[in-house]
């Protein structure tokens, strides 16, 4: 037995030792270290440099990006002028850890190495996982984090150990300091677990350490924002997707019908929004960040609460379009930042590979690879996707906590998202590990019932 668990784990470490060692070498042997920034990344890098320089607590500093990432930024500073391929490193290290720990869900879930193997495939084969680990973007932090909190959850409700709950009241609250999208679940969390332990069902210990790192975490960082701004919000981001692209959307769908919602960034009506600001609130974009969020806030949930059928046409539309969504755009803008020819990636292939240069066709091969796993990845999501759900609506019986854990936040990560989804499909990558997870166990446990009806005699 135990030298099957060695072996068992040598595979895990194997793989996982691959994935990264691919993406450190692509990474590194081709041109993605040049377009590792995009206009998020410099709003994070600019926070990290206000916590350096002092002026993080200083009257009127922003709370538009919580602290999590831009303190994982500041850290990789001690990298001087190299602190993005510090970071990049760092984060292609954590999608490692990350799928040895996707691996050991699904074994402690079914105790099958072969379902286990496949789900690490499966998860290996979303490559814009691995592309957003070589951008300055919270995805490659915020994933591995939730898939770390899941496993101490799932350890803790089989081993009732409370150093596991622990680790996950930490790990949950760190992730919501690195994205606040993440709020909401956490408050829903403390809910069910208060529910819970009114029916003796869960110790009131559990509620007292899950809300001790809450107030620590949170409570912090919501002090530091009434301190320096007046407010008590957690965050501008979610004003700011309300004013500037809920509301711009709907404006947009009534204007102009038959909008294509996924290039409203380049479309007019995205400035005919921004200008109803300026036009209606004069020096709008000069006034502090905690009167532009309320304004933002109020002008967003007017438009919505004024159509709520547009808005909710427009809301289901983009769950849709989060399903079978590419990430094309984000590879474009970086292919571009290169001066990548997509139109005749072929070419580039042949002249590399003419060349007899190892460099210029591994930077080939990486870049047309990212560009070819566009048209692969719509196709991909909607299979997964719809296995998934076949796989819940006939296994859902069995479903115990972990699951519905699991199951909780795919759902919450996909209704939350909304419109802003349009323009960002990497929203939904915080869904594919514990879609991945679930899919796996759900078919083992179909294969079981099908072996076991088999067996039934006649």
């Amino acid at each position: 037995m135990k030298q099957l668990s060695k072996t068992k784990n040598f595979q895990i470490i194997l793989i996982s030792a691959l994935y990264v060692c691919i993406q450190l070498i692509v990474f590194f042997a081709s041109e993605l270290n040049r377009c590792s920034l995009e206009v998020d990344s410099l709003s994070y890098i600019r926070s990290a440099e206000t916590i350096i320089d002092g002026s993080f607590f200083a009257k009127e500093a922003s709370f538009f990006r919580t602290p999590g990432y831009p303190l994982l930024i500041v850290l990789s500073k001690i990298a001087g002028d190299q602190f993005i391929n510090a970071l990049v490193c760092f984060q292609i290290l954590l999608s490692g850890i990350s799928l040895f720990m996707i691996w050991q869900i699904i074994i402690d879930m079914t105790s099958n190495k072969k379902y286990a193997l496949v789900g690490a495939l499966l998860f290996i084969l979303h490559f814009h996982q691995a592309f957003y680990n070589t951008q300055v973007m919270t995805e490659a932090v915020f994933i591995p984090l939730l898939v770390f909190t899941y496993y101490f959850f799932n350890k803790w409700y089989n081993e009732k150990k409370m150093k596991h709950w622990l680790v996950f009241s930490i790990l949950i609250n760190v992730a919501l300091w690195v994205r606040p999208v993440l709020l909401i679940f956490v408050f829903i969390l403390i809910a069910i677990i208060l529910v819970r332990v009114l029916l003796h069902k869960m110790k009131i210990s559990h509620l007292i350490v899950f809300t001790l790192f809450l107030v620590l975490f949170s409570g912090s960082w919501i002090v530091r924002n009434y301190y320096v701004a007046g407010t008590f919000s957690y965050s501008s981001v979610a004003s700011v997707n309300m004013g500037k692209y809920r509301k711009g959307m709907v404006d947009a769908s009534i204007k102009y019908p038959g909008i294509k919602y996924y290039s409203y960034n380049n479309h007019v009506s995205h400035d005919e929004n921004l200008r109803f600001f300026s036009d209606n609130y004069p020096g709008f974009y000069n006034m502090p960040e905690t009167v532009q969020s309320k304004i933002l806030m109020k002008e967003g949930l007017a438009t919505i609460y004024a159509h709520p059928s547009k808005y909710a046409l427009i809301h289901l539309e983009s769950m849709l379009w989060l399903i079978y969504s590419s990430e094309q755009y984000q590879v474009n803008v970086s292919m571009d930042s290169l001066g990548y020819d997509r139109t005749s990636r072929w070419s580039s292939l042949k002249r590399s590979f003419a060349n007899n240069d190892f460099y210029e066709i591994l930077n080939s091969i990486s870049l047309s690879s990212f560009i070819l796993w566009n048209y692969f990845s719509r196709p991909y999501n909607g299979v997964l996707w719809a296995l998934f759900i076949i796989g819940f609506l006939l296994s859902w019986r069995k479903l115990k906590m972990p699951h519905w854990f699991a199951f909780g936040l795919i759902m919450y990560f996909w209704t939350i998202s909304g419109p802003e989804s349009f323009l960002a499909s990497r929203l939904r990558m915080p869904m594919e590990p514990f879609i991945v997870i679930l899919l796996v166990v759900f078919y083992q446990w179909l294969s079981l019932r099908k072996q076991s009806d088999a067996n039934v005699p006649d």
